[in-house]
């Protein structure tokens, strides 16, 4: 109960009382208590009611005085429970660099939906795409999302705002001919065995950086074999570690070329002809793709020493790593092998989704559809 203790008179004569309600203890158990003077015996019954009810809903005693970077702290930490560490670590790196500068700052009570679309068209100034710029603003929601569940605020002043169009880029993919010229371009690379490797069999950077020898058939007469069970995972200051593929699906044997098989045997050799040179100085990771020493490669070194200096010998135009993986899937679709077989060697999440995403291949089937009904019809050769 809140206590109503008399304070005497103003100066119209009308009493006073001290309104006294105990709101709990702070974190070194001393007690805490809201008092205010109220005129008027009514008035100060009525006020008390008030903030009892507001200390029983959980009110702070304080106005809570938190900024936009108290928040994203907390919620970061919150995050730790329900993303993966490299998730967590690309969320903490949207906000360092693209949030904070601009409204870390503010009061979280204070910040309004100007603010947000302020900050979204500086970034689209500065040069940010749209992608960019709605990943940003996903993860703001999603912050400021859990301010409400914890009672911070009880709206959210992200969700309105308005992000620039999203202009999404073409596909990169080699074409046969530039496939063909890529290949022999990598013969003249020490790791050229890894371009191939992930042109001829669409895994995703981070599977076949991760991949072991154990997981390796390089032995089949008529195909080698790999069984991608887990990826690479990448950290600032060097740091990695194995983890789980990105979904269910990822985790899957897939297949190439005898050829292919033939080469990884031959890298295999040279890997440990180097492995016996080093000796106790070797990292004993077992990766089919590493350093001299064993060590991990980034996908930076991959692509600066090795992916880089091959387009340019091949004389092709830049592309990126995904490229490759693009470009195992256009060719396989354009050279007739079937969606369900291609999405189970990429790891698609569906058959659907390959088709949806690469429906750039199947113009050319389409063209064709149409004389092929009509052969089956009006030819006679199509008797059921």
């Amino acid at each position: 109960m809140a206590q109503i203790i008399k304070r005497g008179k103003d100066k119209q004569g009308r009493e006073r009382f001290m309104v006294k309600v105990f709101w709990g203890r702070d974190g070194t158990g001393k007690r805490q208590y809201h008092c205010k003077i109220i005129t008027g015996k009514k008035e100060a019954d009525a006020y008390a009611r008030t903030k009892e009810h507001e200390r029983d809903t959980g009110k702070p005693l304080k106005p809570i005085s938190l900024t936009v970077n108290d928040l994203l702290d907390r919620w970061l930490l919150h995050c730790r429970r329900t993303v993966r560490e490299k998730t967590l670590e690309w969320y903490a790196y949207l906000m360092d660099k693209y949030a904070r500068p601009h409204i870390g700052d503010k009061k979280l009570t204070a910040i309004r939906l100007l603010d947000f679309e302020d900050l979204y068209l500086h970034l689209e100034r500065a040069g940010l795409s749209g992608r960019s710029i709605k990943l940003v603003h996903a993860r703001l929601v999603t912050a400021f999302q859990q301010a409400i569940r914890w009672e911070l605020l009880s709206a959210n002043p992200v969700m309105l705002a308005t992000t620039p169009k999203w202009i999404k880029r073409e596909m990169e993919f080699l074409t046969p001919e530039e496939a063909q010229k890529f290949i022999t371009a990598t013969r003249a690379d020490a790791r050229g065995v890894l371009l191939r490797f992930a042109l001829l069999t669409g895994l995703r950077p981070e599977e076949y950086c991760g991949l072991q020898w154990a997981e390796l058939d390089v032995e089949g007469q008529q195909r080698g074999g790999a069984r991608v069970r887990r990826v690479m995972k990448w950290f600032a200051a060097g740091r990695w570690k194995f983890d789980e593929p990105k979904t269910p699906k990822s985790k899957r044997d897939v297949y190439f070329p005898v050829s292919l098989a033939r080469d990884l045997q031959d890298y295999r050799r040279q890997q440990l002809e180097a492995r016996l040179r080093l000796g106790q100085h070797y990292q004993q990771h077992d990766l089919v793709f590493a350093e001299e020493d064993g060590g991990p490669l980034t996908l930076k070194k991959i692509v600066r020493r090795h992916l880089l200096p091959t387009l340019k010998r091949a004389e092709l135009r830049t592309v990126t790593l995904y490229a490759l993986r693009h470009s195992y899937v256009t060719l396989s679709l354009a050279g007739g092998v079937s969606a369900k077989t291609v999405s189970e060697q990429a790891g698609h999440s569906s058959v659907r989704f390959t088709l949806d995403y690469y429906a750039h291949v199947l113009p050319r089937e389409r063209e064709g559809a149409s004389d092929k009904l009509e052969t089956l019809l009006f030819s006679g050769a199509g008797n059921l």
